[in-house]
């Protein structure tokens, strides 16, 4: 072959290969290079956390992932959740089991707090948004001593951090934000643009979202994947079918799917990755619960739900006396007190009985007019169904204050509730039916009964509202309500 058809056979595979790739940056920046085959693909290397680095001016602090995987490797920087007025990089989470997997798999993952606000707003975006940059910023600059190819940063969020992300990189907030080194932007149910686009931007993005979220709208994030695609950028949008505003459930999924994405706009290549812990970092919750946590024995009685608790003479009580999602102190015992009782029936094994008491010095039986239930006076259960390695989604039911109103999961067909009020004293008898969930919001691969083969995490709590605003959430046991590792567990004798 003559030195001008060489040539020119060169020419064509040129153009043809970068042709084939997925358009990852401009136009002028290379793929990486990966000499390793398990890189970004396996979990094969360890790593180290170095915490609490300072950045930025506003005297932030961010945490680092370091693998243990030699050479420069590609940055992941991940912004947590939390609505813009709460959350923290140290949280345990889905954010945190990505931060360790893909340090394990040669990223180098930065983790930053950023300002948080007493209110949401663009103010509250805006800073957040400023504090982003400059940790992608300290990326940027401290490439060499923590091992980081600067080229090859990938930066998302889950919630609020989510919208974060997308809001710097795909607008024009920052008219000198340079994007050149975003190979990659990591939407978790977020999808809220606030800002108009940069059109000069191309950064790939990956994005998943519940199908049954009613936290933020999986809508948003199908508007925010077709916009992306009326601007030529390359979008990958994963519906997580079935599932709400946590998708820990089905955490491999979450990290296969964004690692197989930000693989392809590494390398050029697709690849199928089908990692799957022996143990996920959210059924370890469970296990630590079970093992570490308080238990209630739940007794067989045979319940008659008339509000009058005839029937639960001698059974072990509850205090609700620890704090949950709100208030810094519990009320005064004068002002409330809770004391709750749970039983089952053999006969009816999908059932639980409940008999709660309430003293609540200011008992207000309304309804949030923006449907924001957990600022009223209202009881708020929730079970974790997880069993044999498999997590669940956590169902929550909501019984308002007057036992009429139901919220979340709880309907006239899976909840009977009888109420009697006595001064500033409300007792409550009530089923719940968990067979009777809506379709749609419970994933039913692991079925949920109440019997003697079962230890199911549960939470019960009363949120104590005044003047439209949660004070304090009271509860059995302390902490956050979605976090199973702060639910009791039930075992059915």
């Amino acid at each position: 072959m003559g030195a001008k058809k060489i040539i020119m056979l060169i020419a064509v595979i040129t153009v043809f290969a970068i042709s084939a790739g997925c358009d990852r940056k401009d136009a002028d920046n290379d793929y990486m290079t990966v000499s390793d085959d398990r890189a970004y693909k396996e979990l094969v290397w360890n790593y180290t956390i170095e915490s609490d680095i300072a950045y930025g001016t506003q005297n932030q602090k961010l945490d680092v992932y370091k693998t243990g995987k030699d050479g420069a490797n590609p940055a992941v920087i991940l912004l947590h959740g939390g609505g813009l007025t709460s959350g923290d990089k140290a949280s345990a989470g889905l954010l945190k089991s990505l931060a360790v997997d893909y340090a394990k798999m040669g990223y180098v993952v930065v983790v930053p707090n950023y300002r948080l606000s007493n209110t949401v707003d663009t103010t509250a975006l805006n800073n957040a948004m400023d504090d982003a940059k400059e940790a992608y910023e300290w990326v940027l600059s401290n490439g060499a001593v923590y091992g980081i190819d600067t080229k090859y940063v990938a930066i998302g969020g889950y919630s609020s951090g989510a919208d974060i992300a997308i809001n710097m990189c795909y607008t024009t907030y920052f008219t000198e934000f340079s994007s050149e080194n975003v190979f990659c932007v990591i939407d978790i149910c977020g999808g809220s643009l606030y800002y108009g686009m940069n059109d000069t931007v191309k950064s790939g993005c990956v994005i998943l979202h519940g199908t049954q979220d009613t936290t933020v709208p999986y809508s948003k994030s199908k508007t925010f994947s077709e916009h992306l695609n009326t601007k030529n950028i390359d979008v990958l949008l994963h519906p997580m079918e079935g599932l709400n505003h946590i998708l820990t459930s089905r955490y491999d999924e979450v990290r296969n799917t964004i690692a197989e994405y930000m693989y392809k706009r590494l390398t050029g290549r697709e690849v199928d990755i089908n990692l799957k812990a022996e143990i996920s970092p959210e059924y370890q919750k469970v296990l630590d619960r079970i093992n570490n946590g308080v238990a209630y024995d739940v007794e067989r009685l045979d319940i008659v739900v008339d509000g009058a608790l005839d029937d639960w003479k001698d059974t072990k009580v509850i205090n609700l006396d620890k704090i949950k999602d709100a208030g810094t102190s519990l009320p005064h015992k004068n002002d409330f007190s809770g004391q709750v009782s749970l039983a089952w029936n053999q006969l009816e094994p999908t059932k639980l009985y409940i008999a709660a008491r309430i003293k609540d010095d200011n008992i207000k039986d309304t309804v949030a007019a923006d449907g924001k239930w957990y600022q009223d006076d209202c009881l708020e259960i929730v079970f974790d169904s997880s069993k044999d390695g498999k997590e669940q989604q956590l169902t929550k039911w909501v019984i308002g204050a007057g036992g009429k109103d139901l919220s979340v999961l709880a309907n006239s067909d899976n909840t009977k509730v009888a109420m009697i009020k006595d001064g500033d004293e409300y007792v409550y008898e009530l089923s719940i039916d968990i067979s009777k969930v809506p379709l749609g919001t419970y994933q039913s691969d692991v079925s949920l009964d109440f019997s003697p083969e079962q230890s199911v995490g549960f939470s019960i709590s009363y949120n104590d509202g005044e003047d439209g605003n949660r004070q304090h959430q009271i509860g059995w046991t302390a902490g956050k309500s979605s976090d199973r590792t702060t639910l009791g567990t039930l075992n059915f004798k």
